[in-house]
């Protein structure tokens, strides 16, 4: 992201998941949000692999930039989801904001999903400031990643090619 979402109005949200159109495995949908979900004093990020109402299926946090870059990602594999939000715009860096690993019973297979991106107003209340808004992203990739190594935290190393 080349954007503050950290300061991202009340009523905003920004959607960065995967879809699929068969209802199977709940549309395959993993999410990377960016919100306050209409409330002022609340966390503005959330991992979820869906149904995100289900415990446990939900990480919520509260993302703080020092300048506009920073990255998003999430590794899924089979057996778990790894989710990493880092400052500045390279997922190799050592800054990481907040990360997850999900592994619980709602895991969806692989399958048909594709990618979405969205920013839309919540409940469509209009945002709460007098401003415009916007979301720069300056770069997206969608990599299969190939096990390479174990690491130090006993899940394994990617190497994105």
């Amino acid at each position: 992201m080349a954007s503050r979402i950290d300061k991202l109005d009340r009523n905003v949200v920004l959607g960065l998941f995967t879809w699929d159109d068969a209802p199977e495995g709940h549309h395959r949908e993993i999410d990377i949000e960016f919100s306050r979900w209409g409330r002022t004093k609340d966390d503005n990020a959330q991992f979820v692999v869906q149904p995100w109402d289900r415990p446990g299926n939900m990480h919520r946090f509260n993302l703080q930039l020092d300048g506009d870059l920073s990255a998003h990602c999430f590794v899924w594999r089979k057996g778990c989801i790894s989710f990493r939000s880092i400052r500045g715009h390279l997922l190799t860096s050592p800054d990481i904001i907040e990360s997850w690993d999900y592994e619980g019973p709602d895991l969806p297979e692989p399958g048909n999903e594709k990618v979405r991106m969205n920013l839309w107003l919540l409940d469509g209340v209009p945002p709460s400031g007098d401003g415009e808004v916007e979301v720069v992203v300056r770069r997206f990739e969608f990599v299969r990643p190939v096990p390479v190594e174990e690491t130090l935290w006993g899940t394994l190393k990617y190497e994105f090619r």
